[in-house]
């Protein structure tokens, strides 16, 4: 006796506790590809190209003590091109450079 495919998926939903349709997506990722885990997703791309990171690196570096806002300035008119500070401060962060604030207190 055959089963249709429709009731496999039934028992498998079933005994998993799982939705038809997510057993359903399962073997047909399966079939497909071999594998069933997901793939990272890469999102939106940065702004920054390689070239303006280069160039954001000594800006940081230059003006270690000055607010990230004089960064800001400084790169967009290194650069030429317009980003927001936020996306100059996470480029900061992934080069390393934190803020920190000097400790107020004699040795």
């Amino acid at each position: 006796m055959q089963m249709t495919i429709s009731a496999v998926l039934r028992g498998i939903s079933s005994d998993l506790k799982y939705p038809k349709s997510t057993v359903a997506y399962v073997i047909k990722k399966w079939k497909v590809s071999g594998d069933c885990r997901n793939v990272p997703r890469v999102g939106r791309p940065t702004k920054l190209g390689e070239k303006e990171t280069d160039e954001c690196s000594p800006e940081i570096r230059k003006n270690r003590t000055q607010p990230m806002a004089l960064i800001h300035e400084e790169f967009q008119q290194a650069s030429g091109s317009i980003v927001s500070m936020n996306t100059i401060r996470k480029e900061a962060h992934l080069r390393g450079f934190h803020g920190r604030a000097a400790a107020h207190k004699p040795f």
